[in-house]
């Protein structure tokens, strides 16, 4: 079971792509990119979506590309922002060579053994 370290990697190369990683960063930068990504979800709105919006949006009949129906429909949003803290923290914990399924593993057996 590797599902969070491959989608970390994931993550991480599209990060290195758009330069994020080319300078040597401090574990305050790191945090700050999550805290940015954070503040994000203060200004957003959550999304109503249609219950076969995924089918529509992977439709080929659509004539219009998935970059441009995310911008349209989804950026922005609250699930949208959410999902970019956890994308950001996925690469950089893959940029710190944590193993993220390890980890999210024990913290929740930690978390299910702890009291109210």
């Amino acid at each position: 079971m590797n599902q969070l370290n491959n989608l970390a990697k994931q993550a991480y190369n599209s990060a290195c792509k758009r330069g994020i990683f080319d300078k040597e960063l401090s574990i305050n930068d790191l945090l700050m990119a999550i805290v940015e990504e954070i503040a994000e979800v203060r200004k957003s709105k959550v999304l109503r979506l249609p219950k076969n919006f995924i089918e529509c949006i992977n439709d080929e009949k659509v004539n219009l590309p998935f970059r441009k129906q995310f911008e349209s429909y989804i950026k922005d949003s609250t699930q949208a922002e959410f999902a970019d803290i956890l994308i950001a923290t996925l690469a950089i914990m893959h940029h710190l060579k944590i193993d993220v399924d390890l980890f999210v593993e024990l913290g929740l057996r930690y978390n299910s053994l702890r009291s109210k």
